[in-house]
């Protein structure tokens, strides 16, 4: 690989942006080539100074491009890991990796046989207090980890949900599922959901809903719930808990960054308190850049991927299995998953 990793870039919304923003400063030796987005989102191109196309196959196909990022709709997502793949080039995917379990597995089988570094963006694995609370887990201070909980409340509702997103029980909830999974550390067998719309109504129609709760229950007995809200006017609400046979550890709150342990004989804890000006992207701005990061150094070979195609695997995985829990109502085996 060359001093310079060219960058080509697929998706200029929101969050596409800011990874656009974060490509073209350069401080891991980046630089963005190529970038396609909608119209609306020309702009951003031009703001980086790449060029700009409509079509984002033209960014995986053009030879100047040595690695891509990739942050538009979850159902685009198979498509371009599996173009990724064809063209024998690293993929950054955002989450979720799919919308259904059948694409998602024919995306990875086809990037595993291409052999692509492929990283998924759950990036609250490269947030700097829940990497702190999984080092804890993992050098015993809680003991046998039992139950977690992780829940994701936004301060706002929103009015209609994009049918390409997946919805609250798959879009919204997908870090907290992989949350769970990564804390506890072991693999889901069994998953059971509900989900109302207890504030907007009218989300009802579109097929989706306000509040859930999901169950996932692990194949060594420990047990994970996920909560998420798309209603929490109080402010944005992003907590992580992990009990233990020995203590417990969480990760609290949107006000701060903490990170607390709690045994039989002593309590422990560290606090970054930080502004909410504008509060998703203050409370992760530092892990969006940090999993970039670890990105391109994986793309060097000085690093491992943060999230893997198999880790946005499992949680497709639980997010269909939820889905499928509240439209039949009962517990769904994975197993009967394909």
């Amino acid at each position: 690989m060359s001093a310079t990793i060219r960058v080509g870039l697929i998706g200029l919304g929101w969050l596409g942006a800011r990874h656009a923003r974060h490509i073209a400063a350069g401080r891991r030796g980046t630089r963005a080539v190529l970038a396609s987005s909608g119209e609306r989102s020309r702009a951003v191109a031009v703001e980086i100074g790449a060029p700009w196309t409509a079509d984002w196959t033209a960014v995986v196909d053009d030879p100047s491009v040595d690695v891509v990022v990739a942050a538009v709709n979850a159902r685009t997502h198979p498509a371009i890991i599996e173009a990724c793949a064809s063209a024998g080039k690293p993929l950054f995917v955002e989450k979720m990796i799919g919308l259904d379990v059948p694409a998602g597995l024919h995306a990875v089988a086809a990037a595993k046989r291409a052999g692509i570094l492929v990283q998924v963006g759950f990036q609250r694995r490269s947030d700097a207090a829940y990497l702190r609370a999984r080092a804890a887990i993992q050098a015993g201070e809680i003991g046998t980890p039992i139950a977690a909980f992780s829940c994701t409340r936004d301060p706002r509702g929103i009015s209609s949900v994009s049918v390409d997103s997946g919805g609250l029980l798959m879009d919204l909830m997908g870090h907290d599922y992989d949350a769970c999974r990564w804390l506890i550390g072991d693999e889901p067998v069994s998953v059971y959901a509900e989900a109302r719309c207890m504030v907007q109504p009218e989300l009802e129609v579109q097929g989706d809903f306000d509040h859930a709760r999901v169950l996932v229950s692990f194949a060594g007995g420990a047990s994970g719930l996920a909560e998420a809200s798309r209603f929490a006017r109080y402010g944005y609400d992003i907590r992580a808990e992990v009990e233990g046979s020995l203590g417990e550890v969480e990760i609290l709150g949107a006000e701060t960054i903490p990170f607390i342990v709690r045994t039989e004989t002593s309590a422990r804890s560290e606090v970054t308190p930080r502004l909410r000006d504008d509060w998703f992207w203050n409370r992760f701005q530092d892990a969006f850049g940090r999993e970039l990061d670890t990105f391109i150094d994986a793309v060097r070979g000085t690093a491992t991927p943060a999230a893997t195609l198999d880790d946005g695997l499992a949680a497709l995985r639980i997010g269909a299995a939820a889905i499928r829990s509240v439209e039949e109502g009962r517990p769904i085996l994975l197993e009967e998953l394909p």
